[in-house]
């Protein structure tokens, strides 16, 4: 089991690639705000990966409607001079409850995640772990990871060089 935030199940969406997280996790749990963001907002925008988020819904990802308590989290950011947006505190808080990882692309959710003492991993980490375990070939992540690049996806350039050198490794 493991809480993720829109990112992630947007960019493996996006690629067919949602099965990935079945494999590796077995249940995702994601708040409602994360919901909101990548189903009913997306359907509405027509983003095709939002179907293939909602068609998942109740099968492997379950959403978990609730407050949290923020206290604690926002004392973190204060002290970072970060905002995070809702969602990305809301999967914060359900992770701490859960006690489990949180997926993440976002730099600043991972700084204070970290800081309160839960772990991280973003798609790239789903990507490598794929290739690892053979379920993807190194060529086809390298071509979906160039792609992601080409739709947008934001990386720092040396990241985008570690990530290549790794799969090459591999």
């Amino acid at each position: 089991m493991i809480v993720s935030d829109s990112g992630v199940l947007i960019w493996l969406a996006k690629y067919k690639l949602l099965g990935l997280l079945q494999k590796f996790f077995d249940k995702i749990i994601i708040p409602y705000s994360v919901y909101k963001e990548v189903v009913v907002i997306g359907i509405k925008k027509g983003y095709n990966d939002a179907y293939e988020v909602k068609d998942k819904i109740d099968d492997f990802i379950f959403v978990k409607k609730g407050k949290y308590d923020k206290k604690a989290m926002r004392k973190v950011e204060k002290s970072f001079g970060i905002t995070l947006g809702k969602a990305e505190e809301d999967c914060i808080c359900l992770s701490k409850k859960l006690k489990t990882m949180f997926l993440t692309n976002d730099e600043e959710a991972s700084i204070i995640s970290n800081k309160i003492d839960i772990k991280t991993k973003g798609v790239l980490y789903i990507l490598l772990r794929a290739v690892k375990e053979e379920i993807v070939k190194k060529d086809e992540v390298l071509k979906i990871f160039e792609k992601m690049i080409e739709d947008g996806f934001w990386i720092n350039p040396q990241t985008v060089l570690q990530f290549r050198e790794l799969i090459e490794k591999m």
